[in-house]
């Protein structure tokens, strides 16, 4: 059933990536979600909505794939949830993010029943909570300041090894709804960023290769940071568990692992994704 999301808020427990989006929608950051439970008022299972928009172009990301967190704390409610008629399009491509890893055998299962395959990467949950990040400086004659979506976003996007289409639509969505930083050399370059998701975490964290050693994504982490303690909330981010590099970095200014998470890939069999490498995504 449809959930008011107030109430599915109490359900949830952080650091849950649903529980950040049900904060995001309830302060009116994000309004592209609805959110769905299994029982009603014992939430047994949740999941969320496609995004919703009269946007065309944008239509086009979430028609190529569904990209969709959900949560249960029992395998057999989640896989009822998964089964719940309409509510997935099992001949599509899905994307489930940051899944805690002891639901993955359940919806590896029912990804094989329905006739499709499913990939993983594995990623690390890292949190820190007011005061345990202190904001470093940006170095010297290089400049901070948040991204313009309309000129930055090709940027972002670009960064990312591979994309789905449409997803430059979404890129610029969160930089114009969420807070992000970029840093800017003397010619104002930006050579490196990092935004916050609609999910209620910071990521995407680059800095262009020949800037890197000079503590700049260092700057970048811990300086966003700030923008969720200045509201009295705790940071996340989520780290590819391969990346030591990055998890290095957080820990090193004071956030801690706190989940390990799945990001899935269900493909149906016979069903090919338009991606791209290393391009900017087209309009």
């Amino acid at each position: 059933m449809e959930a008011t999301t107030k109430k599915v808020r109490v359900k949830l427990m952080s650091p849950n990536v649903l529980y950040c989006t049900v904060r995001e929608t309830i302060r009116g950051r994000w309004k592209r979600c609805t959110f769905y439970t299994l029982g009603w008022p014992d939430i047994l299972a949740v999941t969320e909505s496609p995004f919703q928009t009269d946007d065309p172009v944008y239509a086009a990301f979430v028609k190529e794939t569904r990209v969709v967190a959900l949560f249960s704390t029992s395998l057999e409610h989640l896989e009822t949830l998964l089964l719940m008629p309409g509510l997935f399009n099992w001949r599509k491509r899905i994307v489930f993010a940051d899944v805690p890893q002891k639901l993955r055998p359940v919806i590896l299962s029912v990804s094989k029943a329905k006739g499709g395959t499913l990939g993983f990467n594995e990623f690390k949950v890292l949190e820190a909570k007011p005061g345990e990040v202190t904001a470093q400086p940006v170095p010297e004659n290089y400049k901070m300041r948040a991204l313009d979506p309309e000129t930055h976003t090709d940027y972002a996007v670009s960064t990312r090894p591979y994309y789905i289409k449409g997803a430059r639509c979404y890129v610029r969505d969160l930089l114009k709804k969420f807070p992000s930083i970029g840093v800017f050399d003397k010619d104002d370059i930006c050579i490196g960023f990092e935004i916050i998701y609609h999910y209620g975490t910071q990521g995407m964290l680059h800095v262009r290769e020949e800037f890197r050693g000079q503590g700049i994504g260092t700057s970048i982490a811990t300086n966003l940071a700030q923008k969720f303690f200045s509201d009295g909330l705790p940071v996340y981010t989520v780290v590819e568990k391969s990346n030591s590099s990055s998890i290095h970095l957080h820990l090193k200014v004071g956030f801690r692992i706190v989940a390990d998470v799945d990001y899935l890939r269900y493909h149906y069999a016979g069903v090919k994704t338009e991606l791209s490498e290393n391009t900017v995504c087209p309009e």
